[in-house]
Protein backbone atom coordinates (compact mmCIF):
# COMPACT_ATOMS: atom_id res chain seq x y z
CA UNK A 1 0.00 0.00 0.00
CA UNK A 2 2.82 2.25 0.89
CA UNK A 3 4.78 1.52 -2.54
CA UNK A 4 1.81 1.86 -3.93
CA UNK A 5 1.10 5.46 -2.97
CA UNK A 6 4.93 6.12 -3.39
CA UNK A 7 4.19 5.52 -6.69
CA UNK A 8 1.36 7.90 -7.29
CA UNK A 9 2.94 10.74 -5.90
CA UNK A 10 5.58 10.08 -7.80
CA UNK A 11 3.70 9.95 -11.33
CA UNK A 12 1.81 13.12 -10.09
CA UNK A 13 5.45 15.15 -9.55
CA UNK A 14 6.72 13.53 -12.76
CA UNK A 15 3.30 14.93 -14.86
CA UNK A 16 3.32 18.15 -13.11
CA UNK A 17 6.64 19.28 -14.48
CA UNK A 18 6.62 17.47 -17.97
CA UNK A 19 9.19 19.70 -19.62
CA UNK A 20 11.41 19.03 -16.67
CA UNK A 21 10.97 15.81 -16.41
CA UNK A 22 11.69 14.63 -20.18
CA UNK A 23 14.66 16.64 -20.00
CA UNK A 24 15.72 14.96 -17.32
CA UNK A 25 14.99 11.54 -19.32
CA UNK A 26 16.81 12.92 -22.16
CA UNK A 27 19.97 11.50 -21.20
CA UNK A 28 18.87 8.07 -20.06
CA UNK A 29 16.96 8.10 -23.88
CA UNK A 30 19.55 8.64 -25.45
CA UNK A 31 22.33 6.49 -23.69
CA UNK A 32 19.89 3.27 -23.55
CA UNK A 33 19.61 3.81 -27.09
CA UNK A 34 23.14 4.54 -28.26
CA UNK A 35 23.87 1.10 -26.12
CA UNK A 36 20.76 -0.48 -28.20
CA UNK A 37 22.19 0.57 -31.36
CA UNK A 38 26.01 -0.04 -31.43
CA UNK A 39 25.18 -3.91 -29.77
CA UNK A 40 22.90 -4.66 -32.12
CA UNK A 41 24.66 -3.58 -35.31
CA UNK A 42 27.81 -5.27 -34.01
CA UNK A 43 25.66 -8.33 -33.50
CA UNK A 44 24.84 -8.18 -36.74
CA UNK A 45 27.64 -7.91 -38.46
CA UNK A 46 28.77 -10.84 -36.77
CA UNK A 47 25.50 -12.76 -37.55
CA UNK A 48 26.41 -12.09 -41.27
CA UNK A 49 30.12 -12.61 -40.89
CA UNK A 50 29.39 -15.94 -39.03
CA UNK A 51 27.56 -16.92 -42.06
CA UNK A 52 29.72 -16.10 -44.20
CA UNK A 53 31.96 -18.38 -42.23
CA UNK A 54 29.95 -21.65 -42.14
CA UNK A 55 29.35 -21.14 -46.01
CA UNK A 56 32.44 -21.25 -46.39
CA UNK A 57 32.79 -24.75 -44.08
CA UNK A 58 34.30 -24.64 -40.80
CA UNK A 59 36.18 -28.00 -41.31
CA UNK A 60 38.22 -26.80 -43.97
CA UNK A 61 42.44 -25.87 -43.10
CA UNK A 62 43.69 -23.81 -45.28
CA UNK A 63 47.72 -23.82 -46.10
CA UNK A 64 49.62 -20.96 -48.07
CA UNK A 65 53.23 -20.23 -48.69
CA UNK A 66 54.09 -16.71 -47.90
CA UNK A 67 54.67 -14.62 -50.76
CA UNK A 68 58.40 -15.14 -50.22
CA UNK A 69 58.89 -18.52 -50.16
CA UNK A 70 56.56 -19.18 -53.32
CA UNK A 71 59.25 -20.50 -55.58
CA UNK A 72 59.87 -23.28 -53.63
CA UNK A 73 56.81 -25.05 -53.90
CA UNK A 74 54.96 -28.28 -53.95
CA UNK A 75 52.53 -30.00 -56.97
CA UNK A 76 48.88 -31.42 -57.01
CA UNK A 77 49.50 -34.97 -56.62
CA UNK A 78 51.61 -34.00 -53.51
CA UNK A 79 48.75 -33.01 -51.84
CA UNK A 80 46.48 -35.79 -53.62
CA UNK A 81 48.73 -37.87 -51.68
CA UNK A 82 48.57 -36.47 -48.59
CA UNK A 83 44.84 -36.50 -48.75
CA UNK A 84 44.57 -40.45 -49.53
CA UNK A 85 47.12 -40.78 -47.23
CA UNK A 86 45.18 -39.94 -43.98
CA UNK A 87 41.67 -40.51 -45.82
CA UNK A 88 40.40 -41.62 -42.60
CA UNK A 89 40.60 -37.62 -41.69
CA UNK A 90 40.42 -36.02 -44.71
CA UNK A 91 37.57 -36.25 -47.08
CA UNK A 92 38.90 -34.32 -50.37
CA UNK A 93 41.23 -31.00 -50.96
CA UNK A 94 41.17 -27.78 -53.11
CA UNK A 95 44.28 -26.14 -54.87
CA UNK A 96 44.81 -23.05 -55.33
CA UNK A 97 45.10 -21.57 -58.16
CA UNK A 98 43.33 -18.52 -59.42
CA UNK A 99 44.04 -15.83 -61.76
CA UNK A 100 42.19 -13.48 -63.92
CA UNK A 101 40.98 -14.25 -67.93
CA UNK A 102 38.87 -12.62 -70.57
CA UNK A 103 35.94 -14.24 -71.46
CA UNK A 104 34.49 -13.49 -75.14
CA UNK A 105 31.27 -14.77 -76.70
CA UNK A 106 31.15 -12.67 -80.01
CA UNK A 107 31.53 -9.29 -79.97
CA UNK A 108 31.21 -9.27 -75.69
CA UNK A 109 33.96 -9.65 -74.00
CA UNK A 110 35.03 -8.79 -70.38
CA UNK A 111 37.91 -9.66 -67.48
CA UNK A 112 36.26 -12.26 -64.98
CA UNK A 113 38.31 -14.39 -61.94
CA UNK A 114 38.51 -17.66 -63.09
CA UNK A 115 39.39 -20.27 -60.59
CA UNK A 116 41.19 -23.73 -61.48
CA UNK A 117 39.43 -26.55 -59.30
CA UNK A 118 38.70 -29.99 -58.72
CA UNK A 119 35.97 -32.39 -57.81
CA UNK A 120 36.14 -31.65 -54.37
CA UNK A 121 34.81 -27.76 -54.98
CA UNK A 122 31.39 -28.38 -53.39
CA UNK A 123 32.57 -29.63 -49.87
CA UNK A 124 34.05 -26.26 -49.56
CA UNK A 125 31.10 -24.03 -49.94
CA UNK A 126 27.58 -24.32 -49.51
CA UNK A 127 27.08 -22.90 -53.00
CA UNK A 128 26.22 -25.01 -55.86
CA UNK A 129 24.91 -24.85 -59.35
CA UNK A 130 21.48 -23.58 -60.01
CA UNK A 131 21.92 -24.82 -63.39
CA UNK A 132 24.51 -27.91 -65.04
CA UNK A 133 27.08 -29.38 -62.86
CA UNK A 134 30.16 -28.58 -61.23
CA UNK A 135 33.78 -29.28 -62.49
CA UNK A 136 34.15 -33.45 -62.15
CA UNK A 137 37.14 -36.12 -61.54
CA UNK A 138 37.27 -36.45 -65.63
CA UNK A 139 37.38 -32.80 -66.14
CA UNK A 140 40.80 -33.12 -64.11
CA UNK A 141 42.32 -36.11 -65.27
CA UNK A 142 41.55 -34.62 -68.95
CA UNK A 143 42.40 -31.19 -68.78
CA UNK A 144 39.20 -31.14 -70.11
CA UNK A 145 38.02 -27.10 -71.86
CA UNK A 146 34.91 -26.84 -69.61
CA UNK A 147 33.87 -23.96 -67.53
CA UNK A 148 31.23 -23.29 -64.84
CA UNK A 149 30.11 -19.16 -65.04
CA UNK A 150 28.52 -17.17 -62.51
CA UNK A 151 25.07 -15.75 -62.94
CA UNK A 152 26.39 -12.88 -64.61
CA UNK A 153 28.25 -14.08 -66.86
CA UNK A 154 25.74 -16.19 -67.73
CA UNK A 155 22.82 -13.35 -68.03
CA UNK A 156 25.98 -10.83 -69.79
CA UNK A 157 27.14 -13.15 -72.57
CA UNK A 158 23.80 -15.39 -73.34
CA UNK A 159 21.12 -13.88 -72.58
CA UNK A 160 20.49 -15.93 -69.97
CA UNK A 161 20.79 -18.85 -67.29
CA UNK A 162 19.27 -21.83 -69.56
CA UNK A 163 20.60 -20.22 -73.03
CA UNK A 164 24.27 -20.76 -71.87
CA UNK A 165 24.72 -24.22 -70.62
CA UNK A 166 26.03 -26.65 -73.92
CA UNK A 167 27.08 -22.87 -75.30
CA UNK A 168 31.20 -22.18 -76.25
CA UNK A 169 32.61 -19.20 -74.30
CA UNK A 170 36.62 -18.29 -75.39
CA UNK A 171 38.79 -17.97 -72.59
CA UNK A 172 42.03 -16.41 -73.40
CA UNK A 173 41.27 -17.04 -76.96
CA UNK A 174 40.12 -20.45 -76.21
CA UNK A 175 36.97 -22.40 -76.63
CA UNK A 176 35.34 -24.03 -73.49
CA UNK A 177 31.95 -25.37 -72.78
CA UNK A 178 29.82 -24.09 -70.23
CA UNK A 179 28.65 -27.28 -68.42
CA UNK A 180 27.05 -25.17 -65.18
CA UNK A 181 26.02 -21.98 -63.84
CA UNK A 182 26.26 -21.16 -59.89
CA UNK A 183 23.96 -20.61 -57.88
CA UNK A 184 22.76 -16.50 -57.37
CA UNK A 185 25.14 -15.41 -54.64
CA UNK A 186 24.39 -11.55 -54.70
CA UNK A 187 20.92 -9.30 -54.48
CA UNK A 188 22.34 -7.22 -57.53
CA UNK A 189 23.95 -9.08 -60.56
CA UNK A 190 26.69 -6.77 -61.40
CA UNK A 191 30.16 -7.15 -62.60
CA UNK A 192 33.11 -7.96 -60.16
CA UNK A 193 30.44 -9.51 -57.50
CA UNK A 194 30.74 -12.52 -56.43
CA UNK A 195 28.40 -13.71 -59.27
CA UNK A 196 30.99 -12.38 -62.19
CA UNK A 197 33.18 -15.49 -61.74
CA UNK A 198 34.14 -18.84 -63.36
CA UNK A 199 35.65 -22.45 -62.56
CA UNK A 200 37.74 -24.46 -64.47
CA UNK A 201 39.42 -27.91 -64.23
CA UNK A 202 42.71 -27.23 -62.04
CA UNK A 203 44.55 -29.08 -64.79
CA UNK A 204 43.14 -27.04 -67.41
CA UNK A 205 44.42 -23.68 -65.76
CA UNK A 206 47.86 -24.61 -65.19
CA UNK A 207 48.07 -26.13 -69.05
CA UNK A 208 46.30 -23.08 -70.91
CA UNK A 209 45.40 -20.17 -68.43
CA UNK A 210 49.19 -19.97 -66.99
CA UNK A 211 48.07 -19.97 -63.32
CA UNK A 212 51.25 -21.12 -62.77
CA UNK A 213 52.50 -23.29 -59.64
CA UNK A 214 50.28 -24.32 -56.34
CA UNK A 215 51.14 -22.23 -53.70
CA UNK A 216 48.24 -23.05 -51.47
CA UNK A 217 45.44 -25.61 -51.12
CA UNK A 218 42.66 -26.53 -48.47
CA UNK A 219 41.94 -29.47 -46.93
CA UNK A 220 38.22 -30.15 -45.69
CA UNK A 221 38.15 -32.35 -42.51
CA UNK A 222 36.04 -35.65 -42.29
CA UNK A 223 34.09 -33.58 -38.93
CA UNK A 224 34.73 -31.01 -36.48
CA UNK A 225 36.13 -33.25 -34.25
CA UNK A 226 39.23 -34.36 -37.16
CA UNK A 227 40.42 -31.15 -37.42
CA UNK A 228 43.32 -30.70 -34.99
CA UNK A 229 44.79 -33.97 -36.43
CA UNK A 230 44.10 -32.79 -39.93
CA UNK A 231 45.97 -29.06 -38.52
CA UNK A 232 48.90 -31.14 -37.61
CA UNK A 233 49.15 -33.36 -40.71
CA UNK A 234 49.22 -29.94 -42.85
CA UNK A 235 51.68 -27.94 -41.06
CA UNK A 236 54.10 -31.09 -40.70
CA UNK A 237 53.76 -31.30 -44.68
CA UNK A 238 54.14 -27.90 -45.21
CA UNK A 239 57.39 -27.61 -42.59
CA UNK A 240 58.89 -30.55 -44.67
CA UNK A 241 58.77 -28.44 -47.67
CA UNK A 242 59.82 -24.96 -46.18
CA UNK A 243 61.54 -26.11 -43.10
CA UNK A 244 60.83 -22.97 -41.25
CA UNK A 245 57.31 -22.14 -39.85
CA UNK A 246 57.49 -18.72 -40.70
CA UNK A 247 57.78 -19.14 -44.67
CA UNK A 248 54.12 -20.44 -44.62
CA UNK A 249 50.57 -20.37 -42.65
CA UNK A 250 48.21 -23.46 -41.41
CA UNK A 251 44.55 -22.02 -40.32
CA UNK A 252 41.55 -23.51 -40.34
CA UNK A 253 38.16 -21.80 -40.21
CA UNK A 254 37.05 -22.56 -37.25
CA UNK A 255 39.52 -21.19 -35.25
CA UNK A 256 38.95 -18.10 -37.67
CA UNK A 257 35.32 -17.83 -36.61
CA UNK A 258 36.58 -18.33 -32.56
CA UNK A 259 38.63 -15.66 -32.89
CA UNK A 260 36.16 -13.65 -34.52
CA UNK A 261 33.88 -14.37 -32.20
CA UNK A 262 35.97 -13.24 -29.17
CA UNK A 263 36.78 -10.14 -30.87
CA UNK A 264 33.12 -9.01 -31.29
CA UNK A 265 32.04 -9.89 -28.14
CA UNK A 266 35.06 -7.78 -26.84
CA UNK A 267 33.98 -5.38 -29.21
CA UNK A 268 30.53 -5.30 -28.53
CA UNK A 269 31.47 -4.91 -24.52
CA UNK A 270 33.35 -1.81 -25.42
CA UNK A 271 31.02 0.06 -27.36
CA UNK A 272 28.34 -0.69 -24.60
CA UNK A 273 30.34 0.80 -21.95
CA UNK A 274 31.20 4.14 -23.85
CA UNK A 275 28.01 4.34 -24.67
CA UNK A 276 26.57 3.45 -20.86
CA UNK A 277 28.96 6.48 -19.86
CA UNK A 278 26.35 8.68 -21.41
CA UNK A 279 24.08 6.63 -19.01
CA UNK A 280 26.12 7.80 -15.59
CA UNK A 281 26.16 11.43 -16.89
CA UNK A 282 22.27 11.34 -17.01
CA UNK A 283 22.20 9.77 -13.51
CA UNK A 284 23.88 13.23 -12.35
CA UNK A 285 21.49 14.99 -14.11
CA UNK A 286 18.77 12.87 -12.19
CA UNK A 287 20.55 13.84 -8.94
CA UNK A 288 20.68 17.39 -9.61
CA UNK A 289 17.03 17.57 -10.37
CA UNK A 290 16.28 15.59 -7.29
CA UNK A 291 18.42 17.79 -5.25
CA UNK A 292 16.19 20.72 -6.73
CA UNK A 293 12.95 18.84 -6.09
CA UNK A 294 13.69 18.61 -2.27
CA UNK A 295 14.45 22.17 -2.46
CA UNK A 296 11.26 23.13 -4.34
CA UNK A 297 9.07 20.51 -1.93
CA UNK A 298 10.30 21.15 1.61
CA UNK A 299 7.27 22.64 3.15
CA UNK A 300 5.15 19.41 1.42
CA UNK A 301 7.79 17.39 3.40
CA UNK A 302 7.62 19.28 6.61
CA UNK A 303 3.77 18.68 6.37
CA UNK A 304 3.84 15.43 5.52
CA UNK A 305 6.08 14.46 8.56
CA UNK A 306 4.01 16.91 10.62
CA UNK A 307 1.09 14.57 9.59
CA UNK A 308 2.67 11.55 11.20
CA UNK A 309 4.56 10.31 8.04
CA UNK A 310 7.91 8.15 8.48
CA UNK A 311 11.08 9.14 7.63
CA UNK A 312 11.15 5.53 5.35
CA UNK A 313 8.36 6.39 3.60
CA UNK A 314 9.62 9.92 2.54
CA UNK A 315 12.68 7.98 1.38
CA UNK A 316 10.43 5.49 -0.68
CA UNK A 317 8.79 8.55 -2.18
CA UNK A 318 11.47 10.20 -3.69
CA UNK A 319 13.76 6.80 -5.04
CA UNK A 320 11.11 5.61 -6.39
CA UNK A 321 10.31 8.79 -8.02
CA UNK A 322 13.64 9.11 -9.46
CA UNK A 323 14.13 5.55 -10.18
CA UNK A 324 10.30 5.95 -12.17
CA UNK A 325 12.29 8.72 -14.14
CA UNK A 326 14.89 6.20 -15.33
CA UNK A 327 12.73 3.42 -15.94
CA UNK A 328 10.57 5.86 -18.50
CA UNK A 329 13.36 7.31 -20.01
CA UNK A 330 15.28 3.78 -20.37
CA UNK A 331 11.82 2.00 -21.73
CA UNK A 332 11.98 5.10 -24.64
CA UNK A 333 15.10 4.52 -25.07
CA UNK A 334 14.38 0.98 -25.89
CA UNK A 335 12.15 1.67 -28.13
CA UNK A 336 13.65 4.26 -30.52
CA UNK A 337 17.13 2.38 -30.41
CA UNK A 338 15.09 -0.46 -31.83
CA UNK A 339 13.23 1.72 -34.03
CA UNK A 340 16.91 3.03 -35.36
CA UNK A 341 19.10 -0.48 -35.39
CA UNK A 342 16.66 -2.60 -37.43
CA UNK A 343 16.46 0.78 -40.27
CA UNK A 344 19.77 1.00 -39.84
CA UNK A 345 20.46 -2.47 -40.16
CA UNK A 346 18.73 -2.61 -43.15
CA UNK A 347 20.17 0.11 -45.36
CA UNK A 348 23.86 -1.37 -44.26
CA UNK A 349 21.97 -4.68 -45.24
CA UNK A 350 22.48 -6.85 -42.10
CA UNK A 351 20.07 -8.18 -39.45
CA UNK A 352 20.40 -5.88 -37.04
CA UNK A 353 17.82 -7.18 -34.59
CA UNK A 354 18.28 -6.33 -30.68
CA UNK A 355 18.52 -9.50 -28.42
CA UNK A 356 16.30 -9.70 -25.64
CA UNK A 357 19.42 -10.01 -22.95
CA UNK A 358 20.40 -6.39 -24.52
CA UNK A 359 17.28 -4.97 -23.87
CA UNK A 360 16.92 -6.25 -20.47
CA UNK A 361 20.28 -4.89 -19.56
CA UNK A 362 19.72 -1.96 -20.75
CA UNK A 363 16.32 -1.37 -19.22
CA UNK A 364 18.06 -3.00 -15.91
CA UNK A 365 20.77 -0.69 -15.74
CA UNK A 366 19.14 2.83 -16.66
CA UNK A 367 16.81 1.68 -13.72
CA UNK A 368 19.96 0.69 -11.45
CA UNK A 369 21.49 4.47 -12.03
CA UNK A 370 18.13 6.09 -11.22
CA UNK A 371 18.06 4.23 -8.02
CA UNK A 372 21.59 5.26 -7.19
CA UNK A 373 21.82 8.81 -8.11
CA UNK A 374 18.17 9.37 -6.32
CA UNK A 375 19.56 7.76 -3.28
CA UNK A 376 21.23 10.85 -2.01
CA UNK A 377 18.33 13.41 -2.57
CA UNK A 378 16.23 10.98 -0.92
CA UNK A 379 17.88 10.42 2.01
CA UNK A 380 18.75 14.41 2.05
CA UNK A 381 14.49 14.56 1.68
CA UNK A 382 13.81 11.88 4.80
CA UNK A 383 16.27 13.45 7.12
CA UNK A 384 14.81 17.08 6.89
CA UNK A 385 13.65 18.22 10.31
CA UNK A 386 9.62 18.88 9.83
CA UNK A 387 9.97 21.91 12.29
CA UNK A 388 12.64 23.51 9.94
CA UNK A 389 10.54 22.26 6.98
CA UNK A 390 7.50 24.28 7.59
CA UNK A 391 9.52 27.45 8.21
CA UNK A 392 10.74 27.18 4.65
CA UNK A 393 9.20 29.86 2.10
Amino acid sequence: MILLSAVKMAWESIISNKLRSFLTMLGIIIGVCAVIILVSLVQGATSKVTESFDSLGTTQVIATAKRSYQTRTFDYDDVEDLMWDNCDLITGFIPKNSTSATLRVGGSNGTTPVTGTNEYYDLSTDKTTQLGRLINSVDVENASKVIVIGEYNALTYFGSVQASIGKTIKVNGLPFTVVGVMEKQTDTIAQYSSDDMALVPYTTAVNNLGTGALTGFTLIAKDVNSIDSVMSITKKFMYDIYGDSDRYTVVNMQEMLDKLNEMTTMLSGVLAGIAGISLLVAGIGIMNIMLVSVTERTKEIGIRKAIGAKRSSILLQFLVEATSVSLFGGIMGIVLGVIVAVIAGKIIGIAAKPTLWVIVVSLVYSMAVGLFFGLNPARKASKLSPIEALRSE
